[in-house]
């Protein structure tokens, strides 16, 4: 199939870029080729990588998270809503994703906060608050670490 699309592209390729839908031809054979390269590739890899109960809590995990960060920072928390043991939870996150848990909570953390950082005008101490840290100073320290940039260094650099 794919070598089929391969040659219909090689084609269409050799034909003048003057003719009507040239590009739209082209488009629609390169997405073509490339949702039939995906499906090969999840058919060969992506099953093998992980079990479907593993994809499924990892999946559960990460529609959890968007509701839920501003309260639950621990990956227990999380464990618990799925009815499951922080271990396993962090061991199919890891396996899904290559980065445990806490890596995925901090991260809709620090969005949120660039994003408020970004959009309003709130202080340091009220975006803390809104995240649900109640210490702005501990919050301030962790955005450093993981962004390596002060909360304010960060809306002033990109508020120009």
């Amino acid at each position: 199939d794919c070598i089929k699309v391969l040659s219909l592209l090689r084609d269409a390729g050799n034909i003048e870029s003057n003719e009507p839908f040239h590009l739209q031809m082209l488009y629609s054979l390169l997405n073509y080729f490339l949702g039939a390269a995906a499906t090969c590739y999840h058919k060969n890899n992506g099953q093998q990588k992980c079990s479907s109960r593993i994809n499924q809590i990892a999946h559960d995990f990460r529609k959890l998270l968007p509701d839920n960060f501003k309260t639950e920072k621990s990956p227990s928390a999380y464990a618990a809503m799925l009815n499951i043991s922080g271990s396993y939870l962090n061991e199919a996150v890891s396996a899904v994703t290559g980065l445990p848990v806490s890596y995925w909570i901090i991260h809709e953390v620090m969005l949120e906060a660039k994003r408020l950082l970004y959009y309003t005008q709130l202080t340091v101490k009220e975006i803390a608050h809104q995240l649900g840290y109640d210490d702005h100073t501990y919050f301030s320290r962790l955005f450093k670490n993981a962004e390596d940039i002060t909360p304010l260094a960060f809306r002033d650099s990109y508020r120009k």
